[in-house]
């Protein structure tokens, strides 16, 4: 199940990412970009655990199964658990990787003295250019395109963008898109910015290109993490400045469809509908949630000769459940008490509901939920009520 759940995560990013680099990666619609980065991440870690039963199939039996006792496997029992504990140990390393690099940042800030310039705070003298909410880091030959470009990247909450992405790194951390997608973010970052610095200092994409290549000629990068880096993405942020046009707005109405199919694909699911031979229904509904049977396991070892006991647990459907309990069709009687209210003669009157269900689940039957319990009296028991007579 969790490799499946982690299969689904990879394609979904997948087809996402594919769509930004085709259709949307050179446009200059830089916020609309933001936000379906963001969303094609997110979207990725929520929709396989979302599921929805829309495609009834039917499911012929003759009477209720007996004699069919759950088999747990214990193989599968034991590699999901493993699966579950290295994909734990994943996030666990890679939030404290991310808490390390944060705090660097935050103690280099700490000891840094900076300019106050509006909402701005600047400082010099360091070998590369960066910003960090905030905080802005130039070196001692940056002139105002640099600074009105890491001014953008403040302004406009890039570093906000960045930290989601890389919280999101943390739960797929076994995703390889989620990689690419953060790549794609910072690279619109940069081209935003880019076109900001340019429309501050009023010059053109040509000149804008020329000192790009003037600036990276001069400096070495030093790309700092989850920081905003002006050397960074030299030569796409030059293919961008050369491009004329940009694609309208409408065309991320696209994402709509793209993302009622991904949902179709990966949460509508099929489920049975139970009819007899002739075609009438047995159950017209499922019962709902699931149920966790444990078994105790006895291992002998021939080697040496000792026994050793293990309880297991798996995690089956209510229907399932039922249907590998042996129903000699005896029934457990009880009888509760139920106060009703009439709205229309504001008057209220006790309601006695006389419930029968397999005697087997007699031991286990509070247990269930409510609408588990009307389901399994629905279809293995009977329910009568009466008004008490005054």
């Amino acid at each position: 199940m969790a490799l499946y759940l982690f299969f689904q995560s990879i394609f979904i990013l997948f087809i996402f990412t594919a769509v930004y680099k085709y259709l949307y990666r050179w446009n200059k619609q830089f916020l609309l970009n933001r936000i379906y980065l963001i969303l094609a991440v997110l979207l990725s870690i929520i929709i396989p655990f979302l599921s929805f039963d829309v495609f009834p199939y039917n499911k012929i039996i003759s009477t209720v199964e007996k004699n069919n006792n759950p088999i747990i496997s214990i193989t599968n029992v034991e590699s999901t658990d493993w699966i579950l504990m290295i994909y734990l140990l994943g996030v666990l390393l890679s939030f404290v990787y991310l808490v390390y690099r944060v705090r660097k940042i935050i103690r280099l800030i700490r000891k840094t003295n900076f300019i106050e310039s509006g909402k701005y705070k600047i400082a010099t003298g360091y070998s590369t250019t960066f910003s960090f909410l905030k905080y802005i880091f130039i070196t001692e030959l940056d002139d105002a395109i640099v600074v009105n470009h890491e001014k953008a990247h403040v302004s406009h909450y890039h570093t906000i963008d960045i930290f989601i992405i890389e919280l999101s790194k943390c739960i797929l951390w076994f995703n390889p898109f989620v990689y690419i997608i953060k790549y794609y973010m910072q690279e619109n970052h940069e081209f935003e910015a880019d076109f900001i610095a340019m429309e501050k200092k009023n010059i053109d994409d040509i000149t804008m290109a020329e000192y790009l290549l003037l600036y990276s000629k001069k400096h070495i990068a030093n790309q700092r993490l989850i920081t905003n880096n002006f050397f960074s993405l030299t030569k796409n942020r030059i293919k961008m400045l050369a491009k004329n046009k940009s694609s309208k707005k409408i065309t991320y109405a696209l994402v709509i469809p793209l993302f009622l199919v991904i949902l179709s694909a990966f949460t509508f699911k099929s489920y049975p509908v139970y009819v007899t031979q002739d075609g009438q229904i047995v159950r017209d509904t499922l019962i709902p949630g699931y149920y966790y049977a444990t078994d105790t396991v006895f291992y002998y070892d021939p080697d040496t000769k000792e026994e050793t006991k293990k309880i297991v647990k798996a995690k089956i459907t209510m229907d399932e459940y039922m249907n590998s309990l042996n129903l000699s069709g005896k029934m457990s009687s009880r009888i509760d008490t139920v106060p009703y209210y009439d709205p229309d003669t504001y008057e209220e009157s006790l309601m006695v509901y006389k419930i029968k269900y397999p005697y087997e689940l007699r031991l286990v039957f509070d247990e269930f939920t409510w609408k588990q319990q009307e389901a399994i009296i629905k279809n293995y028991g009977s329910m009568t009520k009466e008004a008490v007579k005054e």
